[in-house]
């Protein structure tokens, strides 16, 4: 294996006798007939195992079809009722409220405040999920997290709080994390949104953007 980043990259200190997982492409130099891997990242310890776990289950469901984009349900373009789950620490929930109440007023919200970090969460979410689906009034759901570190995030990649939005006959919209963050419930949702605020802005269309599209009809 070579890693060229390796010199540049000061928090990645590899030593002899430590089992690493690595991040690669395969490289073949005809001319000596060698066989590298060129390596873009290593990961170490518990953090190779939490992200070897991660990649796992992510092929297992994707083999499953849960990914599968002929399961995505759509988004009305006019949501009468949106609930949200999320925890109430934190701006996330505030920031989602502001923006739909300022571009469309006319839109009803529901919170259901959950963890959203830790084991307890993974029952809270679910439960949360199944007991928005027994309702007939909700038009989308909107499963909300502010950024974190990898771990932070890791109970939105429980494989029990992705089948549960895989089951959800409700369309789900996920904004979990900053624009890099990507869990397998992002993959499994209905649509994804690159963080909380854009989200907010995907379910409600300003007044502006309703006359425009109103002004398009025939």
């Amino acid at each position: 294996c070579v890693y060229f980043n390796y010199s540049s990259n000061s928090t990645n200190q590899v030593v002899e006798n430590i089992e690493v997982i690595i991040f690669g492409s395969i490289n073949y130099y005809r001319k000596k007939g060698r066989v590298q891997v060129v390596v873009s990242d290593i990961h170490f310890g518990k953090d190779g195992k939490i992200w070897h776990n991660f990649l796992v289950l992510k092929n297992k469901l994707k083999k499953e079809g849960l990914f599968d984009s002929k399961h995505k349900k759509e988004i009305s373009l006019i949501p009468e009722n949106i609930a949200i789950i999320s925890s109430k620490q934190g701006a996330v929930v505030h920031d989602i409220k502001s923006i739909i109440k300022r571009r469309a007023p006319f839109i009803n919200i529901y919170f259901f405040d959950t963890p959203v970090q830790g084991d307890d969460a993974i029952l809270f979410i679910t439960k949360a999920i199944n007991e928005i689906n027994k309702r007939t009034d909700i038009n989308l759901i909107i499963l909300a997290r502010g950024g974190g570190s990898f771990e932070d995030l890791m109970i939105f990649n429980k494989e029990e709080i992705v089948r549960s939005i895989f089951a959800s006959k409700i369309p789900i919209l996920t904004a979990i994390g900053h624009q890099t963050d990507i869990t397998l419930s992002d993959f499994v949702a209905d649509k994804s949104a690159s963080t909380p605020s854009e989200a907010a802005e995907i379910c409600s269309s300003s007044k502006s953007e309703l006359l425009m599209e109103l002004n398009l009809i025939e």
